[in-house]
């Protein structure tokens, strides 16, 4: 388990973070190749000026996660849970699926009816 770990600036190769518990962590300009962290629990994990390549993050937790100006090349969302993730100015190599894309712009019919009835009942 890794709540709120900082590891900006930092470099990971060939490393196996499957299924791991890490909501907010920092990962901001951090290297990344070759990772593998399908089914973990990002939640608000900051990936902001990072390099990713070869990293998968299939079936994985990435709501309100920060992606900012990220470099990525052959990077995996594969069936990821990305409500509200950050995007802004990546460049590089990825697919999203047209479920994650309405998430992230905030347009998905489920997750703006769940918003709205929670602010109407606060």
């Amino acid at each position: 388990y890794l709540q709120t770990c900082f590891f900006p600036d930092s470099s990971f190769t060939n490393c196996r973070m499957r299924s791991v518990s890490a909501p907010c962590n920092n990962f901001d300009k951090a290297s990344m190749n070759n990772i593998d962290f399908g089914q973990a629990d990002l939640y608000r994990a900051r990936f902001n000026g990072a390099s990713l390549r070869e990293v998968s993050f299939i079936d994985s937790e990435l709501g309100q996660s920060n992606f900012s100006n990220t470099r990525m090349e052959a990077v995996s969302f594969e069936g990821a849970s990305i409500p509200f993730a950050n995007f802004h100015a990546v460049a590089g190599t990825y697919e999203l699926s047209k479920t994650q894309e309405r998430m992230i712009f905030g347009t998905d019919e489920k997750q703006l009816e769940a918003e709205s009835s929670s602010l109407m009942t606060t």
